[in-house]
């Protein structure tokens, strides 16, 4: 007798075949920027949604699929579950700061200095100001 796992019209079903499609299909829009610059899948879960639901259980609400390191592939060691908000500061395209010692995205600082991101984006490039002439231009505006 042949039995499935009754998944196969999930959420977390459609994750796993999205997530093969984009590593090893090459007619995927998404393949450049994932199989296309060496994104894989683990063959584990590649072969087996069994192994891949076993691993990282249903998709809770609110959460998408993220690869920890996004230069590495899609396996059990690599990927969590995390909201948009997060994946935003995951992205190959974020650029990191180091001011004091401490490393953050450019929206992290904003956000940890009290200004919008796009004022501190805008001073960043438009007017070429030094991240510390940033800084203290941020701290003066909050002391007023």
């Amino acid at each position: 007798m042949f039995f499935t796992h009754g998944k196969s019209k999930t959420r977390i079903y459609k994750v796993w075949l999205s997530v093969k499609s984009r590593c090893r299909n090459k007619n995927d829009g998404r393949f450049d920027s994932y199989g296309g610059r060496g994104i894989t899948i683990s063959d584990e879960w590649f072969n087996s949604f069994e192994s891949f639901y076993k691993d990282m259980g249903d998709v809770p609400s609110g959460m998408t699929i993220e690869r920890k390191d996004n230069d590495a592939g899609y396996c059990k060691e690599n990927c969590r579950w995390a909201t948009q908000f997060d994946q935003s500061r995951n992205k190959r395209s974020n650029r990191f700061i180091e001011f004091l010692g401490i490393s953050m995205t450019v929206t992290d600082w904003a956000w940890f200095l009290g200004v919008n991101p796009s004022t501190l984006f805008k001073q960043l490039l438009r007017s070429k100001w030094t991240f510390e002439k940033c800084v203290l231009n941020s701290l003066k505006r909050n002391e007023a």
